[in-house]
């Protein structure tokens, strides 16, 4: 059986190997953390042998081990990701008192061989996946949220009147007020087509379609009168501003 240790890093990992005797099969080498180095640390494990035959490991470093260990089971293998700190005594004093890359990628080599860690159980690559898909999700969801009230606190400062004239005030036409006149007073000075022109010519074909649809009416002609710019004139509730 051979040991592969990859000592996980930012830019670059150290790769090194040895054999149930303890004897260096590889030389602590570098690979890059990219599509070249990946292709070199899977013909290095060829030419070691078959995932039969081979036993590659890394500890669970930061969040740099992700990429390489799906690269990795892409390719037909099954690493071994441990924390050092679940390891063995023996394998923890090692690990924890190395000094180079290169004695770090040899003694996590000897802790695959010695045993006496803690493997992590690695999920499924397309699980993986949708985990961190969700977590941006839920992440943009928060932002998002925290922005509103940003803006909620900014309005009650400079425009308290905003939320009588508009029921969503995160609409496409709320918003396009606020790009045009961002205060009560900017908007006293504005003339009224200048506040009104821009949400109408904002409102995207999607909204405007759903909206069309809702207000359809027997005897109705949808959209309304358009100017002869091809604008719909604003609502009353827009005028009242």
């Amino acid at each position: 059986m051979i040991y592969v240790g990859v000592d996980i890093a930012k830019a670059e990992h150290c790769v090194a190997a040895i054999d149930d005797q303890g004897r260096v099969v590889v030389k602590p080498t570098t690979i890059s953390h990219d599509a070249e180095g990946f292709h070199r640390l899977g013909t290095l494990l060829s030419r070691l042998g078959t995932p039969q035959s081979v036993t590659v490991g890394a500890e669970a470093t930061g969040h740099y081990w992700v990429l390489l260990c799906e690269e990795l089971q892409a390719r037909g293998w099954t690493p071994v990701i441990f924390n050092p700190l679940l390891s063995c005594e023996a394998g923890r004093a090692s690990i924890r008192g190395r000094k180079t890359d290169e004695d770090d990628a040899l003694l996590i080599a000897k802790v695959l061989r010695d045993g006496g860690f803690v493997p992590m159980a690695l999920p499924d690559p397309a699980m993986a996946q949708l985990k961190r898909l969700c977590r941006y999700r839920q992440a943009a969801v928060e932002r998002s949220a925290n922005l509103k009230k940003r803006l909620i606190g900014h309005l009650d400062l400079v425009f308290p009147e905003f939320h009588r004239h508009f029921s969503d005030v995160y609409g496409v036409s709320a918003r396009a007020v606020l790009e045009a006149a961002p205060s009560a007073r900017l908007v006293a000075q504005a003339s009224l087509r200048t506040v009104t022109a821009r949400p109408c010519a904002r409102v995207d074909r999607r909204s405007q379609g759903q909206h069309r649809t809702r207000s359809r009416r027997p005897g109705h002609r949808v959209g309304g009168p358009h100017d002869a710019s091809g604008t719909r004139p604003a609502r009353a509730a827009d005028r009242g501003l």
